[in-house]
């Protein structure tokens, strides 16, 4: 599903350099991405949804070469074949909670808006005991709230790639496991892959996979370690 050859990016300020040889994750593997604040965790799946371009190497989702492609084709990419979980939620204000759900179908018309859709959005909140809110604004949920409602809408159009940014962070411990068991049921019923940047260690037994970033002379790299499934 995700093929990185010979990746290589640094900040243009002069932050640090994220260097990555070679990285595959397969179809339907739900990997976690671990390591220190500032260590890349966040660029790396910016630059596997096109956000950000590599000053070299090449970035391959399924058969896309999302590296080559231009700045409206990779937004039209990642509307259509992304699910993206962001830490600021990405929320729009003015929209009820299922209709921020539902905003990749009005994004880009490759995505048509059918009543199974409305269906699964409607039930993917009920499952993140958000079921009674679906009319209200983001303006009147919580902080968890918000990004439970984020969450569905990544969930919604059944993309082949969910990338989850600290997708927990502001979860209680028990809604944490809760919600990434979600994040696995949903993406295996759909054979999507998920990829996940997390700060909580507790989370990594239900991972069958985890990328540790490091620090190798003066350069940030993975380590691949094993998962618990």
């Amino acid at each position: 599903m995700i093929r990185i050859q010979d990746l290589s990016y640094r900040y243009p300020e002069g932050g640090f350099r994220l260097l990555l040889p070679e990285l595959d994750v397969a179809r339907g593997e739900a990997v976690a991405l671990i390591g220190p604040s500032g260590s890349g965790k966040t660029t790396l799946l910016r630059l596997i949804s096109g956000i950000l371009l590599p000053e070299a190497g090449r970035i391959h989702v399924g058969d896309q070469d999302v590296s080559s492609l231009s700045e409206s084709e990779r937004r039209a990419f990642r509307v259509a074949g992304i699910g993206l979980v962001f830490q600021e939620f990405e929320l729009v204000e003015y929209l009820s909670i299922l209709d921020n759900v539902l905003l990749p179908f009005r994004l880009h018309g490759r995505l048509r808006l059918r009543d199974a859709d409305r269906e699964r959005a409607a039930g993917t909140l009920q499952d993140l005991s958000l079921g009674d809110k679906m009319d209200r604004r983001p303006a009147h949920l919580s902080q968890g709230e918000r990004q439970r409602v984020a969450i569905a809408r990544a969930l919604v159009t059944e993309a082949p790639l969910i990338l989850a940014d600290e997708p927990t962070g502001n979860l209680d411990p028990q809604t944490k496991g809760q919600v990434v068991e979600l994040l696995r049921t949903k993406a295996g019923e759909a054979g999507a892959t998920l990829l996940m940047v997390t700060h909580d260690h507790a989370l990594l037994d239900l991972f069958g996979r985890v990328l540790e970033f490091g620090e190798e002379e003066g350069a940030t790299t993975l380590v691949d370690r094993e998962g618990a499934q």
